[in-house]
């Protein structure tokens, strides 16, 4: 129902967004249209949400319209669309702003030193001898001079094997922070807005952007926003660098990170839509090689459901959702 004076409440939001995504998922059973097609007539504002998602599909991928309600067929025919196509969030985000993600990567890249493509791990040298690892679908710049060695991570994972050098200090700028070497061998991990920084040999100084800082020793980890650092933890050197040997170990991690590393490694995007979901906790040993075989794992073990709306797209949303809207 909707809320008095006609605006849109964030539960009508986020029930058009999950029946958007499933009217555009090629696979729409008669049943399922028949809860939608309840739905969309329940109020005014339900059928205002959903056709707001319409024109704006339509804007950003120059699709042709359909009038009110889609027929099975109509649904149906929408299931292949181009690149630049991504899909409304559960909190109805612009589908410019997610599509903005992808200019971004690109303009990094562009402006970087050293990069990875979807899948790509790759091990590189840097002017001072320093070992740089790059996860998939990462990127540095370098600025080195005769005083400093400053490394931006701009975006994914690198380990970091650092050569001596008492002249010029070594630092990885993040979202803000920094990351400053004090022995050797370091991991930085952009996630979203959050920085995690590992250890596995000697220690670091760790900077957020708020300006507190902390020192890290070997075996432990902290991550940083822009707003607070985190609280210092212990880190399982295994399990934070598996991704160098063909792995992703997740021990209890929240949905939320499980989907950003598989991002690395499959093309196209996998989303969460739902309020509820990120949180949810992940445990299991996978090959990097087999994304789908995470997301297989992930469908299997949670209360969630995978819809393919493109195949550069899959959402996951409530397990039953469909129920809760119907």
């Amino acid at each position: 129902m909707g809320t008095e004076g006609g605006e849109i409440s964030g539960k009508e939001r986020q029930e058009a967004a999950a029946w958007f995504t499933r009217m555009n998922s090629g696979d729409i059973t008669p049943a399922e249209f028949d809860e939608f097609r309840t739905w969309f007539s329940r109020s005014a504002e339900n059928a205002a949400e959903y056709q707001r998602l319409e024109r704006m599909w339509a804007q950003f991928d120059n699709l042709p319209q359909v009038s009110r309600i889609p027929s099975p067929s109509a649904a149906r025919s929408t299931r292949t669309v181009s690149r630049r196509t991504l899909l409304i969030g559960g909190s109805a985000t612009a589908a410019a702003a997610v599509a903005a993600g992808w200019v971004g990567n690109f303009q990094d890249y562009v402006i970087s030193d050293e990069f990875t493509s979807i899948a790509e791990v790759r091990e590189t040298r840097l002017p001072d001898g320093s070992g740089v690892t790059l996860d998939a679908n990462s990127a540095i710049a370098i600025d080195f001079s005769d005083k400093r060695r400053d490394v931006l991570l701009q975006r994914g994972r690198a380990f970091f094997d650092v050569a001596t050098d008492s002249r010029r200090p070594f630092r990885v700028m993040a979202k803000g922070g920094s990351v400053e070497a004090l022995g050797t061998q370091f991991v930085v991990n952009v996630s979203g807005d959050e920085v995690m920084t590992s250890v596995q040999e000697s220690a670091v100084s760790v900077t957020a952007p708020s300006g507190q800082d902390v020192r890290l020793m070997l075996g432990q980890m902290v991550s940083y926003s822009g707003v607070e650092m985190g609280r210092v933890e212990i880190a399982d050197g295994e399990v934070e660098t598996a991704w160098r040997h063909g792995r992703l170990i997740f021990s209890d991690k929240p949905l939320r990170s499980v989907v950003a590393d598989v991002n690395r490694y499959r093309h196209g995007r996998l989303q969460i839509v739902g309020s509820g979901l990120e949180n949810l906790r992940v445990s299991g040993v996978f090959d990097i090689k087999n994304p789908g075989g995470i997301l297989e794992a992930i469908v299997r073990t949670l209360p969630v459901r995978a819809v393919e709306v493109t195949p550069l797209l899959v959402v996951l949303i409530p397990q039953d959702i469909f129920r809760k809207t119907s």
